[in-house]
């Protein structure tokens, strides 16, 4: 039921009390990355029929350690029941279909929608989907048991062939150093880009330099953003902690109508010095206190200045009123921000944030998720 204690917080803080994550430390495990290296990897020795048995024998002499461990406790069946709530059936269903909806991207659903779609599934019983159900719960019980990653299986089954196939996981990729992407022209929007036979002339080709930062990273680390930062506190964290500088700040909004639309939240001010303008030449051409009228005629009279169009954009930026809403807006909570596009957060532990990035060379940054923390 709704008021059960099993679902207060309070109940699940009091399970978890005193327990402690283990702190990760990498491996001193090397890989090679030179791909004209020879290959040294020594051939596989075939395990005996002894060997096997053994192991076997080893592998059923842990599972009954286990079942020690755990007072003589057998596991019995839980039929799936969507109707009882005190089961918490739904609410699993609906926590994990979340979560990895999450991850994808993918529009979440509410616990009822998930209850009437988890109604309509047919169980399976002899199907590629009940062994998959099985071979991942084997590989959650390795986790829960603290196994080693040699102790992991990817498997590759295909039932039309008999096949089934087990390997080591291999460790996540690494996103290391600087590199550099050519991005083609688009055939449509740019066909006088392709020569007579199909090929993109050299000149179109364009070359786009990123660098990885934190060096090295994987796809399952994190940039945390602690909760209750501002805008203008994301800012200096990142750029002070990663020498990464966020030129952009983007978010997807829903709509029954129009479906997803990307709402630009934050745009860095280009540095108008790298453009040639000089501050001092504006403020002896039109002080900053005139109006807007006399300044833009003197910013138009004054030959010094080729770019009329930049000075009268950064004499507007340079009003102490622009200056002070600026602040006002980089003072705000980013999750302030970000309720007043999506709606309410409530409930939710975190959001990861879409940003543009960049270094002090200007180039493109590759990072982390960025995860601001609610």
């Amino acid at each position: 039921p709704a008021g059960h204690e099993w679902r207060e917080e309070s109940t699940l803080r009091a399970a978890l009390a005193g327990w402690q994550p283990p702190e990760w430390v990498p491996s001193n495990g090397k890989i090679e990355t030179d791909e004209t290296a020879d290959d040294e990897t020594p051939q596989q020795v075939t395990e005996s029929m002894e060997d096997m048995i053994a192991k076997l024998g080893g592998l059923l002499d842990e599972l009954k350690a286990v079942q020690q461990d755990l007072g003589g406790a057998k596991a019995q069946p839980a039929d799936f029941e969507k109707d009882l709530d005190m089961n918490f059936h739904i609410d699993f269903v609906s926590a994990a279909a979340n979560l990895r909806a999450r991850n994808y991207g993918i529009k979440e659903a509410p616990r009822h929608k998930v209850k009437m779609i988890a109604g309509k599934i047919i169980p399976a019983i002899a199907t590629s989907t009940a062994c998959a159900t099985a071979l991942i719960c084997i590989e959650l019980f390795k986790l829960l048991q603290g196994k080693a990653k040699d102790q992991f299986r990817n498997s590759s089954n295909s039932f039309a062939i008999n096949s089934f196939q087990m390997a080591e996981p291999s460790d996540a990729r690494k996103i290391a150093g600087r590199h550099e992407d050519e991005i083609l022209p688009d055939p449509i929007n740019e066909p006088d880009a392709f020569d007579e036979i199909g090929n993109p002339l050299p000149e179109r080709i364009r070359k786009v330099v990123w660098v990885a930062v934190p060096d090295p990273h994987t796809k399952w680390d994190r940039i945390l953003v602690p909760a209750g930062t501002t805008i203008a506190g994301m800012l200096e964290m990142l750029e002070k902690d990663y020498g990464i500088i966020v030129s952009g700040w983007t978010v997807d909004v829903q709509s029954e109508e129009n479906g997803s639309t990307g709402v630009v939240l934050y745009n860095r001010p280009r540095d108008a010095s790298k453009l040639g303008f000089d501050q001092a030449l504006l403020e002896e051409t039109a002080p900053l206190d005139l109006s807007f009228q006399k300044a833009q005629m003197a910013i138009l009279r004054c030959k010094e200045i080729r770019n009329k169009q930049l000075y009268t954009m950064q004499w507007k930026a340079l009003q102490p009123e622009q200056i002070a809403k600026e602040k006002a807006f980089k003072d705000r909570p980013l999750k302030g921000v970000l309720e007043e596009k999506l709606g309410s957060l409530s409930g939710r532990r975190s959001l990861e944030l879409a940003l543009n990035l960049e270094n002090a060379d200007g180039e493109e940054v590759r990072s982390p998720p960025i995860v601001l923390e609610l």
